[in-house]
């Protein structure tokens, strides 16, 4: 755990992922490239970017062709692991802890669209 690789890696899944990603959609967001659908908050955000280090079968595969040494690949992999373990655990206490306390992204954006009323059946089969 005290390895340089472990520490670059774990930090970069949860940290990374997070500044990254919430920045990207700040600065697409505030230029006008971009438009997020009613109801999404800053902080729903910051806590899907965080939840974006969770994904890990991409950086095991990365791992493998990046280090020729297995000692590396095991810190690597060690890594990944504990970080998308963090990245998940602190996207569920930003979801909670944040929830709706900070303000629309888009507040002039559309919200989603309302659902049909009920009954809600099934087309019958083969209209």
């Amino acid at each position: 755990m005290r390895s340089p690789v472990t520490l670059g890696i774990l930090l970069a899944l949860v940290v990374g992922n997070a500044v990254g990603i919430t920045a990207g959609t700040a600065l697409a967001l505030r230029t006008g490239w971009g438009v997020l659908p009613g109801g999404v908050r800053w902080s729903h955000l910051m806590a899907g970017a965080t939840l974006a280090g969770i994904g890990f079968t991409i950086s095991l595969f990365i791992t493998d062709l990046a280090f020729d040494d297995e000692r590396l690949r095991e810190q690597a992999t060690i890594g990944i692991l504990f970080g998308s373990v963090a990245a998940a655990i602190a996207g569920i206490v930003l979801l909670r802890v944040l929830g709706e306390r900070f303000s629309l992204c888009t507040p002039e954006a559309e919200g989603p669209p309302s659902l049909p009323p009920r009954p809600w059946v099934a087309p019958p089969v083969g209209v």
